[in-house]
């Protein structure tokens, strides 16, 4: 193999189901399973080239309508703090150690199911990261750090969310986008979180949308579908 054709692609990604065995494949180049209102996923990033590929790893949320799956809280696989793509060609010698790489690198587990206090703990984490620039950086994100334990009926952790959302959005030095003011984004927030059935009405909607009812549910009984 040599450039990521449609054969090579297939080969990949089985490759690395393999190695991920609590994932599915549901496209090429890309493996996922669910944790109730979350995707938790490993993609293998194509160049424009078609030469090589770069995985991450990378959660997306339900709780909102979007028109695709999301690299949030994206991982790429790193070697020396750079992110390294795999040629095609170099693929057989590479992956071992690069599932390994990316399986250490990850910020949640790639084996055993992440908690709901490791997937929010992930959530904080790169979120404050990404307030070093005084803008409204992370805001999609701290929309998922307050909706998703909505959707899971933990009023504590919405309100550690909002708290903590209100807190950031305070230092922005500019309103996020779409809003004249961090207050209405706030208030719509706090709206958003206190309708849990809508929540995971829209959930079960998106799976449905982006068939994903054949992705494997990691944590058994929470938002199953019927």
């Amino acid at each position: 193999m040599s450039r990521l054709d449609r054969a090579a692609a297939g080969a990949i990604t089985r490759d690395w189901a393999g190695a991920f065995t609590g994932f599915a494949v549901w496209k090429p180049l890309q493996l996922l399973r669910r944790l109730g209102p979350v995707l938790q996923g490993i993609a293998l990033d194509r160049s424009s080239s078609g030469d090589d590929y770069l995985p991450y790893a990378h959660v997306h949320a339900l709780t909102q309508e979007f028109p695709g799956i999301s690299l949030t809280l994206a991982a790429p696989l790193r070697r020396r703090g750079v992110a390294q793509r795999i040629m095609v060609a170099d693929h057989e010698r590479e992956f071992g150690s690069a599932v390994e790489d990316l399986r250490a690198q990850s910020p949640l587990s790639l084996g055993d199911a992440p908690t709901v206090g490791q997937l929010l703990g992930s959530y904080r984490e790169y979120i404050a990261e990404a307030q070093r620039t005084g803008l409204p950086s992370g805001m999609a994100e701290l929309e998922d750090l307050t909706l998703i334990p909505a959707a899971l009926d933990l009023p504590d952790a919405v309100a550690d969310g909002l708290s903590f959302a209100s807190e950031i959005a305070g230092g922005w030095s500019r309103p996020p986008p779409g809003w004249a003011d961090p207050d209405g984004w706030l208030a719509h927030l706090r709206v958003s979180a206190a309708d849990p059935d809508g929540l995971r009405a829209t959930a079960v909607a998106e799976i449905h949308r982006h068939k994903l009812t054949r992705v494997p549910l990691a944590w058994p009984g929470v938002l199953e579908l019927p």
